[in-house]
């Protein structure tokens, strides 16, 4: 309203007179500009007066009592609010109404985002590790991942009036990849179908070898999670055979790794080569990960100091990564 109030004075002020063309072309309605229009021209501003319009319902005890109830429990609908308002003693105004308020208020319905649930032992933990690397020079580590890419997974959003509705398969299909990466590159992309076991995840090892060697021909430190097929004795055994040195990792910490970035990325990535089957999948995961910019997979290995001191500062809770 403010708004539109501004462009009626400054067409008023610059000689458009023509109530008719003012209307069309802000989309004021016509009775509106000539009621302003007099107003402009009897010296008046187009200013509400103080005190004018309907009155608010809700006062401010209302918006305070408002506000405890939905952090109190925030999954209630606007409704149930509007019952427990009124069994309070508020004003009974509309569920619209209550969510205008919270709106104002800076609240909104949002979905969570998932974070690993942390123990205090696991954020002991994480920030002992951390403090121990503060000094680590991150170019000669390898972080390594495996992660599942679903077919038909529809995450990104997309653009639309209405909510959009996307016919999936109940069961979709799906391929586990393994990567890993440091700030020389990246490694051979191996792919898998079901789940992974020592077996398998020393396959994968001795399959990524070779990519591995080519990035870091001499020593480097090799990073992987506490998967039990990661950490089982043969595994293990299989890594010392390869003298590979491997750095204990805290549990429930995907958010110090880096490469955990990388598959966020190359999933939304992924889902606009719109893959039809469990070709196309693998077709488009690879070029994907061919084609990852290597100054994007620098500056995410680069990106290690921050995560361990913000990581540090929050006392070894989950971090913005």
């Amino acid at each position: 309203m403010k708004v539109q109030k501004e462009q009626l004075a400054y067409l008023f002020k610059n000689g458009q007179t023509n109530t008719k063309l003012v209307s069309k072309l802000t989309g004021v309605p016509l009775r509106t500009v000539q009621r302003d229009f007099k107003k402009l021209n009897e010296g008046q501003l187009l200013k509400r007066k103080e005190g004018s319009g309907r009155p608010r319902l809700l006062k401010s005890a209302d918006k305070q009592r408002l506000i405890q109830i939905v952090r109190r429990d925030d999954m209630q609908s606007s409704g149930d609010i509007q019952i427990k308002m009124v069994a309070k003693g508020s004003p009974n105004v509309s569920s619209r109404t209550i969510r205008r308020y919270l709106n104002r208020s800076g609240y909104s319905k949002k979905s969570p985002k998932r974070k690993p649930m942390l123990s205090a032992r696991h954020k002991e933990n994480r920030m002992k590790w951390c403090l121990e690397h503060l000094k680590t020079r991150w170019y000669r580590w390898v972080f390594s991942d495996e992660s599942k890419f679903q077919l038909f997974s529809h995450k990104n959003k997309r653009w639309s009036k209405e909510i959009p509705r996307i016919c999936t398969p109940k069961f979709g299909k799906s391929l586990m990849v393994w990567g890993a990466i440091s700030s020389k590159g990246k490694s051979k992309l191996i792919f898998t179908k079901g789940s992974v076991d020592s077996k398998i995840y020393q396959g994968i090892l001795q399959e990524a070898t070779p990519s591995i060697r080519e990035l870091h021909p001499k020593d480097f430190m090799f990073q992987q999670d506490g998967a039990t097929c990661h950490t089982s004795k043969s595994t293990m055994d299989y890594l010392s055979s390869l003298n590979w040195k491997v750095s204990p990792w805290p549990a429930n910490s995907p958010d110090l790794n880096p490469i955990e970035n990388i598959w966020g990325i190359m999933k939304r990535d992924v889902e606009k080569r719109r893959p039809k089957n469990l070709d196309d999948l693998q077709a488009a995961i690879q070029d994907v990960w061919d084609n990852f910019p290597l100054s994007q997979v620098k500056s995410l290995c680069a990106s290690m100091e921050n995560r361990i001191t913000s990581c540090i500062a929050r006392k070894g809770d989950v971090i913005k990564y």
